[in-house]
């Protein structure tokens, strides 16, 4: 199963499987390898790069590689079973947030991932909504501004002054799964698996609410 595309600045294609990671030319596939493990029986969840050219993918259940895009090796930078967690972490998403910094979305915790020491500081919880498996979706930063996509909604989190607040998307919006963030030109594309809305830019910044366009609904 492909989970995730990336096209990285050289052109090439990465793709996310669940049987591990490739990279595509145009004329041949290169399976990515690791010295220490078999990388086809790890499932990929995302591939992407930091705004440093840093090429980064995430096996959910295992944690994070950094991807050397010249020799198609992987090394491990985070080990999610060396985490004390109260439940099993699982590695969801992640941006890069500086050249020392990620932004990691573990289980219903995103983190600061220091990168020159491995340390993780969490940042903000998603609050418990009761559904069995609550959890991050996905992260996107504009400015300052952290919009985390839920399996309950999305959620702005200013992080100068470390405070999250639940964005209404609609009266419809309460039991939806929002799965894809998508920015283009001036606007944000939100998407659940029966709805597709758009919110300005300028929305994330200002001081008045300002309505979420409702484009599809199924």
């Amino acid at each position: 199963t492909v989970n995730s595309l990336y096209i990285d600045k050289q052109g090439f294609l990465w793709v996310a499987t669940s049987n591990g990671l490739n990279r595509y030319d145009a004329t041949r596939n290169q399976v990515i390898q690791n010295h220490d493990r078999d990388m086809t029986e790890l499932s990929f969840g995302q591939v992407f790069e930091d705004p440093f050219g840093r090429l980064w993918a995430i096996a959910n259940n295992l944690g994070l590689f950094r991807i050397d895009k010249a020799s198609g090796q992987s090394t491990l930078v985070l080990e999610l079973a060396k985490l004390q967690q109260p439940e099993q972490p699982m590695l969801y998403y992640a941006i890069g947030l500086n050249e020392e910094h990620l932004l990691l979305a573990i289980n219903k915790t995103v983190y600061r991932f220091h990168l020159p020491t491995a340390k993780l500081t969490p940042i903000y919880q998603i609050p418990s909504s009761g559904i069995a498996f609550d959890r991050i979706r996905q992260l996107w930063l504009h400015q300052q501004q952290l919009l985390i996509a839920t399996n309950k909604g999305l959620i702005q989190f200013d992080m100068e002054n470390q405070t999250g607040t639940k964005i209404s998307l609609g009266s419809a919006d309460e039991h939806d799964i929002i799965r894809h963030l998508y920015p283009s030109g001036q606007h944000l594309y939100i998407s659940s698996g029966q709805r597709l809305w758009r919110l300005p830019l300028t929305a994330f910044t200002s001081t008045s609410p300002t309505p979420a366009e409702l484009l599809l609904s199924e």
